[in-house]
């Protein structure tokens, strides 16, 4: 590399040389030099500029606003799924702290398993219409997971698990044997939505046991091994052929305070202690 005052062409831009006295002069650039540098800079920016201009407006108004849609839809569809899990499966709204169906039990007829399969259906069609591009991570991962649960759902009905609902990890005699314990009892209206409750199980039992028998005829059994095993873990459930009903638990042990007026104990438990205990079907 030429040292800089040695380059002509640095030196023809820069200064002018005079051959008398063997010195260079500064001088600056005529007006009319710079005018065409600026120019010349500003033509060729402006394709750039242009291309910014027009491309910007256009995902700011499709990409962006798209994402933001589906992303609202997706909540508003999970929502929306969530609810109905809770409204179908009132037990399990009473578990998460939801008291808004605390005076009913799930629905287990035929007609509403027919009707579950079908909402199921219509809420994945509805997941799957949703474009998850641009939509962050952990909102794409919860339409993947809630759509692989649907088809799983969906896919599982052929098996009718309706017709097999008790086994030795399942079934009301153990699910239920909880509910007082995870329902609330701070008002008078606890306790008549409990005892509301108490008065559909007789439903609720004639329903599981049509769809067992049910089960039978379809030959959908679990092994007679397991079903042996449901016996034992039932009678501590209804000790002294129940005598003493666990319905009546909130009245036992869980009653609240006399002196707080808001309780309902002192309407809610000679009620409850009129519950007929169950009964071998």
């Amino acid at each position: 590399m030429r040292p800089y005052g040695t380059d002509p062409k640095r030196i023809a831009r820069t200064s002018e040389f005079n051959f008398t006295t063997g010195q260079r002069r500064a001088h600056s650039p005529s007006p009319a030099l710079t005018e065409y540098n600026r120019s010349m800079r500003t033509m060729r920016l402006l394709p750039a500029l242009l291309t910014f201009c027009l491309l910007f407006p256009a995902a700011a108004q499709t990409s962006k606003p798209r994402s933001q849609t589906s992303a609202e839809k997706l909540n508003s569809l999970l929502a929306e799924e969530w609810d109905y899990e809770l409204r179908t499966s009132p037990e399990t709204a009473t578990f998460y702290g939801d008291t808004r169906f605390n005076d009913r039990l799930a629905d287990f007829s035929p007609d509403f398993f027919a009707a579950d399969l079908a909402q199921n259906k219509k809420f994945l069609a509805e997941f799957e219409a949703i474009d998850t591009t641009g939509l962050p991570e952990q909102d794409q991962l919860n339409r993947s997971l809630m759509v692989r649960r649907l088809r799983d759902n969906i896919e599982g009905a052929q098996f009718k698990p309706w017709e097999m609902l008790i086994d030795q990890f399942n079934g009301i005699h153990l699910a239920y044997a909880s509910l007082p314990s995870t329902t609330s009892f701070a008002t008078t209206k606890d306790y008549e939505d409990y005892l509301a409750r108490l008065h559909q199980f007789p439903r609720l039992f004639d329903q599981i046991i049509a769809n067992s028998r049910q089960g039978m005829r379809d030959g959908l059994m679990p092994p007679r091994f397991l079903l042996e095993q449901v016996v034992p873990q039932a009678q501590p459930v209804c000790p002294a052929g129940c005598q003493i009903s666990f319905l009546n638990q909130p009245c036992r042990s869980r009653a609240p305070a006399p002196r707080n007026p808001g309780c309902g104990a002192e309407r809610g438990c000679p009620r409850l202690r009129k519950v007929r205990p169950f009964r071998t079907r």
